[in-house]
């Protein structure tokens, strides 16, 4: 009887311990997908995504060592080759200081509206509002919204939870904004595209702290009322005058061709590219 009895104390404890260990394998298949969530949401771009400054591993690493001494790239260190109309220069100086004041000071960010003709800068200003307001930025367009058809929802759903995942907050710009956020009075509308669109609105409904959207497009008056609701800013983007041509046509004739190549990485020790030739001008 006392050599059952101890049989089965035996088997009860291999039992608790295939048990233990079968409930440690779990948990550590639990944690390893959890933590893969957490990378993916961090790290991978999202479909919607088309380019964007946010960067991992090494070339992270670097920027913010380069950022920390003081030697970010001209892109993120200001806008004093940004040549536009005076009195747009003068708003879009504004708008950067404040953008710079509000992330420093934690306070909720404004959402902006760049409107005009194509070619005018947009999209480069939105990349400069950001890196030199110490920020990232995120480009997706409108175009790419309609051909996701019912998936577009969830795209925009996955864009807006990982732009919330950097600590340095998110210029979210969105080109041809008209193509999915038009007027949901207007006739042939469809289901996926009024559901994409108050999806946007749901996730833009209340002032935040990580990220700032900024809309683009050529026809202002085709948004729907309740999206420029959350505008706060609007800036008029027009093409450059005389005088504006002249300093782009300067600016670039320094930049590739006076000054071509040297900024260009020369051979060390026999290892890189041989620098590239001066031009004589």
């Amino acid at each position: 009887m006392g050599g059952f009895l101890g049989d089965r104390e035996k088997m009860g404890a291999a039992v608790v311990g295939v048990t233990a260990v079968a409930a440690g394998i779990y948990g550590m298949r639990e944690g390893s997908r959890v933590a893969r969530r957490v990378l993916e949401a961090r790290l991978l771009k999202p479909q919607l995504v088309r380019e964007t400054s946010r960067t991992a591993g090494h070339f992270g690493l670097r920027r913010s060592l380069m950022r920390r001494l003081g030697m970010a790239s001209a892109e993120e260190s200001g806008m004093k080759d940004v040549v536009l109309d005076p009195k747009l220069d003068r708003r879009v100086q504004e708008l950067a200081a404040a953008t710079a004041s509000t992330r420093k000071f934690g306070a909720p960010y404004r959402h902006a509206l760049f409107y005009g003709p194509p070619g005018t800068g947009k999209t480069m200003f939105a990349k400069r509002l950001a890196l030199s307001s110490g920020m990232e930025y995120a480009l997706m367009t409108g175009g790419d919204v309609g051909p996701l058809g019912k998936d577009a929802v969830t795209e925009l759903h996955k864009m807006f939870d990982w732009a919330k995942t950097t600590k340095r907050g998110v210029v979210l710009f969105i080109d041809e904004a008209d193509a999915f956020l038009s007027s949901r009075a207007r006739q042939g509308m469809s289901e996926n595209q009024r559901n994409a669109l108050n999806a946007v609105l749901a996730r833009t409904g209340e002032a935040s702290r990580d990220m700032m959207l900024v809309l683009a497009t050529n026809r202002p008056e085709d948004l729907d009322s309740a999206v420029g609701d959350r505008v706060d800013e609007a800036l008029h983007f027009e093409l450059p005058g005389e005088q504006e041509r002249a300093k782009l046509l300067s600016m670039y004739f320094k930049k590739y061709v006076r000054e071509a190549g040297r900024d260009a990485p020369g051979m060390f020790l026999g290892v890189g590219r041989p620098a590239a030739a001066r031009l004589s001008v």
